[in-house]
């Protein structure tokens, strides 16, 4: 709670005069001239607290009177304590004035007065360096001497203690007198702050000192550098530099800025980078990038490129790892220099783009593969395939899974493409009790994909589940679909929104999953999406990052929409590989793609049937397949074993014909 103008603070003198005004509360009545003997009779008095009124019926004692003997004028609807009523009455400018004046009436000892700080008591000041001093923060931050030294780091007193001290220097300077220390405690705990404790604490030499850049050796050197690399922390850059080759540190220039991640650059920090190749490195978490894309994206307005480098972590909502883990798990600085990125750039309109940068070698002879591949051909084992079901010639195993492979299903409206995928992905799971699948779909929550499975895996109408309709029964069907789903829901995961490709790559990444289902990838965005991207431009997007996460080891299968053109004046039966809503990527991108459509109203059972095309195989013949779907029980099988019973499913005696009927009108498999 705020305090009022005339509240007073908390202090040891309010304290002690609080507790003295009790045993006489009304003793400092006379000091103010309230009659105190009319008001203990419950009747009022003329006001003499500065109201200006004179009528005997203005001022009352209050509910607390007797214990604090404050006083409530009407006149001016105010209440009075004894360290207000001094102050009204003119006897003391200050509450703490009143509370000194208290004091003396009451008897009340005076605290002694604070000591006064010496001039200097809150200047960074260097000391002579004792390595035995600094030695406990080098092992705590795996840093050595020469880097601190490069850095222009220094033992400094501060607050009559010795800290770890790394200097930041004005953009605009000739770096030779700091604006700000950053100080560490030398034993690698948190710096004691107001408040609470902190990693560290950032000191500016003067009140209107500048935002200030680390890194002395990086900045002396900028000028004769060919490559600038920006981290996000003081201990991010020392780490670096140790890394650099020693004969290689005159062509790399590492710097950060003073302020953290959220920090503006300036437009002196901006300047320097001119003309220089620029990598930009923050941590991996939300913070940090949002960080590290502020400064690329100014660099990107004098630098000649700006690279962001993007650490192989995944991104966290906070305290993400950092390039000090990276070079910690044994990394090398050649490590990093081949580490992914993306070049940022400023464009005409002032927005941000960037492209994908390939830093890997680019090329390798065919000398070098060609004795490993003999020996994997003569000697390795086969690839593994995830199938559906255990019999390999099974038709439904025509759609197979592999690792490392992009597979793309689209399909007309009401097929039953994620009644299809989730069919098949959760039969992977029952006869590949090995893997992992991530399920990501746009449109539907978790519970409502797990109501359709559980429809099929219980022979129970999906409509009766959803509409929680219980008949005789139906307890033992549904336990027994329930049972069955047990069984790998141990190795299933959902992702929630928001439905970002980041997003997804994360999930899959923190849950170890094998398959990562993504239905569907027009509904897919990107967490930092190009101002004015087109959906084509997107899709592009999703299926390059879709890419970059199969080659992980991981299958990914795309759910994607077919294009409207598909379905005027023609049939979806005769939609193909360019039939995918923004095409071009899904196209090329795919290992393999299928449509999943009706078949002609022409052919017998047609309502019955759906045709599973392939129209790409990359590696294999495409071979397409008559299905049968039950849309009621979410059931897709191949045609040729479609049981007589299969779609005259014939409901228990209570159950009567609300399975088949709903609102009169009959139920159809395309309504699910």
């Amino acid at each position: 709670m705020s305090k009022t103008k005339n509240q007073a603070p908390r202090s040891d003198i309010f304290s002690d005069v609080r507790e003295a005004i009790p045993r006489d509360p009304f003793r400092w009545h006379q000091s103010v001239g309230i009659d105190t003997e009319t008001l203990s009779k419950g009747q009022g008095t003329p006001c003499p607290l500065g109201c200006g009124g004179e009528g005997n019926d203005r001022l009352h004692g209050t509910p607390s009177f007797k214990s604090d003997g404050s006083v409530r004028c009407r006149q001016e609807d105010k209440v009075f304590d004894a360290f207000n009523a001094y102050i009204a009455a003119g006897k003391a400018a200050t509450l703490l004035e009143a509370a000194k004046q208290l004091a003396d009436l009451y008897g009340v000892a005076l605290p002694p007065p604070k000591k006064e700080k010496p001039a200097d008591y809150y200047v960074v000041e260097p000391q002579l360096y004792n390595f035995a001093l600094a030695s406990p923060w080098f092992t705590a931050k795996r840093i050595t001497e020469k880097a601190f030294f490069a850095a222009g780091g220094s033992l400094v007193k501060y607050m009559e203690d010795t800290f770890i001290g790394i200097p930041a220097y004005a953009a605009d300077s000739d770096f030779t007198q700091p604006v700000r220390w950053i100080l560490y405690d030398r034993l690698g705990q948190q710096v004691k702050v107001s408040g609470g404790t902190a990693p560290n604490k950032c000191i500016k030499v003067a009140k209107d000192s500048p935002k200030g850049l680390i890194g002395l050796s990086g900045l002396r050197n900028l000028s004769d550098a060919e490559i600038v690399v920006k981290v996000e922390g003081s201990t991010d850059l020392l780490r670096t530099w140790d890394a650099i080759p020693p004969t290689e540190r005159n062509r790399y220039s590492v710097i950060t800025n003073a302020n953290g991640c959220n920090e503006n650059p300036s437009p002196e920090a901006v300047e320097l980078v001119r003309d220089k190749t620029v990598y930009v490195v923050g941590d991996a978490d939300t913070p940090g990038q949002a960080g590290a894309l502020k400064w690329a994206t100014a660099f990107a307005t004098t630098a000649k490129e700006v690279f962001s480098v993007k650490l192989p972590y995944p991104v966290e909502e906070s305290h993400g790892k950092d390039i000090r883990d990276y070079f910690d798990e044994g990394k090398t600085f050649d490590d990093f220099l081949k580490l992914e990125k993306e070049i940022v750039t400023r464009q005409s309109q002032g927005s941000v783009g960037s492209e994908k940068v390939d830093t890997s070698p680019t090329f390798v002879s065919g000398r070098d593969l060609f004795p490993a591949f003999c020996d994997d051909v003569l000697h390795g084992d086969p690839p593994p395939v995830w199938l559906a079901t255990a019999d390999p010639q099974d038709p439904i195993n025509r759609f197979s899974l592999c690792p490392g492979k992009i597979i793309v299903l689209g399909g007309a409206p009401g097929a039953g493409k994620t009644a299809f995928i989730m069919q098949t992905a959760f039969d992977i799971l029952i006869h590949n009790p090995e893997i992992k699948t991530l399920f990501c779909n746009v449109e539907m929550e978790p519970q409502d994909l797990l109501e359709r499975l559980l429809s099929r895996y219980s022979g129970v109408p999906l409509r009766d589940i959803i509409e929680r309709k219980r008949y005789e029964s139906t307890p033992r069907k549904l336990q027994e679909g329930l049972d069955e789903i047990a069984k790998v829901i141990d190795r299933t995961a959902f992702v929630t929104s928001a439905y970002t490709i980041e997003r997804i790559k994360k999930a899959a990444t923190q849950f170890e999953s094998e398959i990562v289902v993504i239905d569907y990838c027009q509904r897919i965005r990107l967490a930092t999406e190009r101002p004015g991207a087109q959906p084509r431009e997107r899709t592009n997007d999703i299926m390059d990052a879709s890419r970059r996460i199969a080659k992980s080891g991981k299958c990914v299968v795309v759910v994607s929409a077919l294009s409207r053109q598909s379905g005027k004046g023609k049939s979806y039966n005769d939609a193909g590989l360019d039939s995918f809503r923004e095409s071009s990527e899904l196209e090329y991108g795919a290992d393999a793609a299928y449509i999943l459509t009706h078949v002609s109203q022409d052919v017998p059972d047609h309502e019955k049937k759906r045709l599973l095309r392939c129209v790409k195989k990359r590696n294999g013949a495409k071979e397409d397949t008559l299905l049968w779907f039950d849309g009621q029980y979410q059931h897709f099988g191949p045609y040729q074993e479609m049981p007589d019973s299969a779609f005259v499913m014939t409901p228990p005696d209570d159950q009567a014909t609300e399975t088949t009927k709903s609102n009169g009108e009959e139920v159809t498999s395309d309504e699910f």
